[in-house]
């Protein structure tokens, strides 16, 4: 019933959306849980839950109510995925921050292509009691990028550290695998992109974006209420995300407090 009814609410609202917003957003989503009071529904990933809780929640809810189903609530949960690690590597996903400290030689310098800071290492961060997680969990994805905690999402005030200990990730991955293609950037940066990509003709990013084996992308409030630009991010969000590559995101805001 759950499959039926979902792609009856599907095909009304394709005709009630542009064509790339129903293919960026809805064309991989599944109506998982049907209940008295509440639907749930599987999206790609967590970039795509933010999305269908500000933007689309209500507009769900008018053609389910059409289809005889008037749930209180919609809960919106990422799909599982199977697929194996590409780098060989696992992970894990923190939500608190680090504080930045001194810094320390490195073993060696990462390449310049990767905009790493070389002199941002584990060895050089302290860790206290209100960055232990954050720090335990970054270790995890320098262990193992690319499978069990994927995304990794760093959220915390400015001046925290969160800028030292992802690109700590970084250079500690390519210490071990030199061959990785790790990228760092900073939201500003992709914005800029992808407005000269499209003010100027340029070629597309997403080549750039959508080769590296870990993406780290720093200052993501930056986004806030650029839509064109949330739905190429989403993109090379999900093609990462789909080939068990690694990203790492920071903030200095929560996702909820983030405007589409």
């Amino acid at each position: 019933m759950e499959h039926s009814l979902w792609q009856s609410v599907l095909s009304e609202i394709e005709l009630s959306v542009p064509h790339a917003t129903f293919v960026t957003w809805f064309k991989n989503t599944e109506l998982i849980e049907l209940a008295d009071e509440q639907v749930t529904i599987a999206v790609p990933n967590i970039f795509a839950v933010r999305q269908f809780q500000v933007k689309f929640s209500d507009q769900i809810k008018q053609v389910l109510a059409k289809h005889g189903v008037e749930p209180k609530q919609i809960e919106y949960t990422v799909k599982s995925t199977t697929k194996r690690r590409t780098i060989s590597r696992e992970t894990t996903q923190a939500d608190t921050l680090p504080v930045d400290t001194r810094p320390v030689q490195q073993k060696s310098s990462a390449p310049q292509t990767t905009s790493l800071n070389p002199r941002y290492t584990f060895s050089g961060f302290i860790v206290g009691s209100s960055n232990d997680l954050a720090y335990a969990a970054c270790q995890a994805v320098a262990q193992n990028p690319g499978t069990k905690y994927n995304p990794l999402f760093l959220y915390g005030g400015v001046g925290l550290g969160k800028t030292h200990l992802m690109q700590a990730v970084g250079n500690e991955i390519l210490l071990d695998n030199p061959a990785a293609k790790v990228l760092y950037i900073n939201t500003e940066t992709f914005v800029k992109e992808y407005v000269e990509m499209i003010r100027f003709k340029k070629k597309s990013i997403s080549d750039k974006y959508r080769s590296v084996d870990v993406l780290i992308v720093d200052d993501m409030q930056f986004i806030a209420g650029k839509e064109k630009v949330q739905e190429e991010f989403f993109h090379t969000f999900n093609a990462l995300h789909q080939a068990n590559k690694q990203i790492i995101i920071s903030s200095d805001k929560p996702p909820k407090s983030i405007p589409t």
